[in-house]
């Protein structure tokens, strides 16, 4: 039998430490950026190249997912909201996955939409965050 080979020690490029252990990572489409997102809720934007990184949102009680939508990150977490740029939107349950993708549609700017599929609680919906969110109605 033949001796095990030795293991390999890789050498990272940079670390970032986060708040808590870390809960999802996602490449943005130019895979020049990652989004980070922790047990301790924070929502970190890092530049591959330098390992500089920048907190984007918070979520109160951990944070569970990241996705990117072009340019724009989305996190979402047990507090019920997803964030597009750090911009809230409250869905409402636990928000356990995110993904997008660009849709067909063509807005009145000329540019495709950006759809993002959200699942929270025991639902999933889809979001355009290519448009303003909706403000609430009154009851």
């Amino acid at each position: 039998m033949e001796a095990a080979a030795a293991p390999t020690i890789w050498s990272p490029y940079w670390e970032i430490a986060l708040g808590d252990c870390p809960t999802a990572l996602a490449w943005n489409p130019g895979a020049d950026q990652l989004g980070a997102v922790s047990l301790a809720g924070e929502v970190v934007r890092i530049d591959v190249a330098s390992g500089g990184s920048e907190r984007v949102a918070d979520h109160p009680g951990g944070a569970l997912c990241v996705a990117w939508a072009g340019h724009r990150m989305i996190s979402g977490g047990q507090d019920g909201t997803v964030t597009v740029d750090g911009e809230r939107v409250d869905v409402g349950g636990w928000v356990s996955a995110v993904t997008s993708t660009v849709t067909s549609t063509v807005t009145s700017t000329g540019a495709d939409a950006r759809c993002v599929a959200v699942a929270h609680g025991r639902q999933v919906s889809i979001l355009d965050v290519g448009s303003s969110p909706r403000s609430p109605t009154a009851p």
